[in-house]
């Protein structure tokens, strides 16, 4: 059957699909570059950490001339665990990176489990001291039964 749709190779690897309904692109990843494929490899969720670096370049290189702030938040969604140990050393990311961060909430999200984690490092270095419970959930500012559970007492 055929459908009378006409491939265009493009670009080694990258076919368009013409007189489609709406745009259509075929990619063959082992026909692309390396630095092509790097596009579509680093979509997954096993970023490597020198592929944000790559990711910097790139915008760095593009600047304005290419808007990749839909891919980057691809990417850095896709890989909130990787992104989230670097997010302290922010000189690797770039602006754009930390903006993205922000806008799509991870940097809030990150801040606040930070927060809580210091709260209840908190909470546990009073209750080994023997300090009352309710004193400790006003002073951490945590509520009485999550941190009653949260430090396993009854």
């Amino acid at each position: 059957m055929t459908l009378g749709y006409v491939l265009e190779e493009s670009h080694p690897g990258i076919y368009l699909v013409n007189d489609a309904m709406m745009p259509i692109q075929i990619l063959i990843s082992s026909k692309l570059s390396e630095e092509e494929n790097i596009w579509l490899r680093n979509l997954n969720r096993n970023l490597p950490e020198k592929d944000l670096d790559w990711l910097s370049r790139m915008e760095k290189k593009y600047g304005s001339r290419l808007d990749l702030s839909a891919y980057q938040y691809a990417v850095l969604t896709a890989n909130q665990d990787m992104v989230e140990k670097i997010w302290e050393d922010k000189h690797m990311l770039t602006a754009k990176t930390c903006e993205i961060i922000e806008k799509s909430g991870l940097g809030a999200k990150w801040r606040k489990e930070g927060i809580e984690e210091y709260q209840l490092k908190t909470a546990r270095a009073m209750f080994e001291e023997g300090i009352n419970i309710k004193i400790i959930a006003r002073v951490t500012e945590m509520p009485l039964k999550t941190l009653k559970k949260k430090l396993s007492i009854q």
